[in-house]
């Protein structure tokens, strides 16, 4: 198994962040960490004044709305040369097939539990630290 480094955003929505963690540890390439927005986003449209880099973040800056993005950092990231050979299929899969499921799990939340944003999220059961 190839490790490499993540990163995950997810809004303060409980059932997002929750859906995110258990991708993260049924993917098995990296921890399970899952971060809050932490950007400053001055526009005044974001609802806790934060956004992420990358994908996602105009749902939760713009629109308020339950969002989460997923990236690795893979050390040929950036390679001009051909990089076939140093990709891990087999963790592709597990990262395609988790993300897959934690995209059905959140289809199955009802709205309402979605709107549900608790601000203090960045704590996580029961760790009383960052998540």
């Amino acid at each position: 198994m190839t490790y490499e480094f993540g990163a995950c955003f997810a809004t303060p929505h409980p059932a997002v962040i929750n859906s995110m963690r258990s991708a993260r540890v049924r993917a098995q390439v990296t921890e399970p960490r899952v971060l809050r927005p932490f950007v400053p986003h001055f526009s005044g449209s974001s609802p806790d004044g934060t956004t992420w880099p990358g994908d996602g973040g105009p749902f939760w800056h713009t629109a308020g709305l339950p969002a989460a993005n997923f990236i690795t950092g893979p050390g040929y990231l950036l390679n001009v040369e051909p990089v076939m050979d140093r990709i891990d299929v087999a963790a592709l899969r597990r990262q395609a097939i988790a993300f897959t499921e934690a995209v059905l799990e959140l289809a199955a939340v009802p709205w309402h539990e979605l709107r549900d944003r608790d601000l203090r999220a960045a704590e996580g059961p029961g760790e009383g630290g960052p998540r």
